[in-house]
């Protein structure tokens, strides 16, 4: 009986088909660093004191300096306490610039920082003196959310596969990743940075999984290397646009919305493809189609008989809603041309279930769908012989 590892290998280890898998599962793993480590920042420390307002009702007139001066009191270096301030009073502007004022008390009416600063995760929600550790805590409750994800996410790619809790990681992490950027309250931060965090932790999980299951046991260091690299890439990337996007706001939406762009992009494909296949259309054919005949909706996709695959001549006559179907290069293309736009358009996806994991539910026939199909990216086969062989059971998925 043959082992898992015999498919690896007559598919190819470490084909075309691995390497654009890997390629295109280290996308997501770009865009983490953004969640993970995000939030140094956008939590910039910056000056800031006591907002001293209430003086400005008895000495209109006064400069920003006069009013710190007679506010504020000053620590031992000589500069302005940034957690304190002097207790308001009910006196004149003339009596207090001749006594002082000595009593002093905790911010109470907020914080001033610079006009010219850009806001911050700190300036917005005042993260500073008895407020400063919310940014700790944000960060233990981020950890939890890792946590979480691994016990929820884990078990569950496992159970229903990886390919679709993949998906689902994807995303929660843009939808909620977004919503980052417009929460109203920082305890609202903390709590969808939880959920976040629990999608990042499905992506890592699932995506080595898929990865490795994928490729051949002894070129599987050069696929966690690649997707290692591309989350070490995120993170220089961050750093810059952190540069260039000083509002955090701004720079939540930049880092989560090419994620949404993603998952969209797959969900788009996986319509399409599976448009494909319940109309009996080759998937060529699917491929040169415009994508805005296939988003026009049901009214502009060609008809004809269930069950019957779609001719060529049926394809031609809907030249008007689908021009690309019923152009000259579609019309002229032969089988031989058919396959190789086949081969190199459409593209493999992380969205292809693992083999291993189909074989071990005991969906075979599947399976050896996948199996094939992969091979045929490779430009190899495997031999009838051999893809018989294959049956459920986790004592036959030995890698070699």
């Amino acid at each position: 009986m043959a082992e898992f590892g015999d498919f690896i290998s007559a598919l190819g280890e470490f084909g075309l088909y691995q390497k654009w898998l890997v390629l295109l599962l280290s996308l997501p793993l770009l865009l983490n660093p953004f969640q993970m480590i995000g939030q140094v920042f956008i939590v910039v420390d910056v000056p800031h004191y006591c907002n001293t307002s209430w003086i400005r009702a008895v000495g209109p007139n006064l400069t920003e300096e006069e009013q710190l001066n007679l506010t504020l009191p000053r620590g031992a270096d000589g500069a302005y306490e940034q957690c304190s301030m002097y207790s308001p009073v009910d006196w004149d502007l003339g009596s207090i610039v001749a006594y002082g004022l000595n009593a002093t008390e905790k911010c109470s009416s907020g914080w001033v920082y610079p006009s010219a600063q850009q806001p911050s995760l700190l300036t917005e929600f005042d993260l500073v003196c008895d407020r400063k550790d919310l940014t700790d805590i944000s960060q233990s409750v981020y950890m939890l959310g890792l946590f979480l994800g691994a016990m929820i996410f884990g078990p569950l790619s496992d159970r229903i596969g990886r390919r679709p809790v993949l998906l689902i990681s994807i995303f929660i992490q843009s939808l909620f990743g977004l919503g980052i950027a417009f929460v109203p309250h920082f305890y609202v931060y903390m709590a969808l940075r939880c959920i976040v965090a629990t999608a990042v932790s499905g992506i890592l999980i699932t995506a080595l999984a898929l990865g490795t299951e994928w490729v051949g046991v002894s070129y599987r260091p050069h696929a966690v290397l690649i997707t290692h690299c591309c989350s070490a890439i995120g993170q220089m990337i961050l750093a810059g646009l952190s540069y260039g996007i000083r509002n955090w706001r701004l720079l939540e939406i930049a880092g989560s919305a090419p994620m949404f762009a993603l998952f969209f992009y797959i969900w788009h494909d996986r319509c399409r493809r599976g448009f494909c296949r319940a109309q009996h259309i080759s998937l060529s054919h699917c491929v040169l189609e415009s994508s805005s005949c296939f988003a026009s909706g049901p009214q502009m996709w060609p008809k004809h008989s269930p069950g019957k695959p779609a001719s060529r001549r049926h394809l031609d006559s809907h030249h008007t809603s689908c021009p690309l179907l019923a152009g000259p290069g579609c019309r002229e293309m032969g089988s031989e041309d058919s396959k190789q736009v086949t081969g190199h358009l459409l593209l493999p996806s992380p969205w292809q279930e693992s083999a291993r994991w189909l074989v071990t539910k005991g969906k075979i026939e599947e399976a050896k769908k996948v199996l094939q199909k992969a091979a045929s990216i490779n430009k190899r086969t495997i031999p009838p012989d051999l893809l018989e062989q294959v049956s459920g059971g986790p004592s036959k998925l030995k890698d070699k």
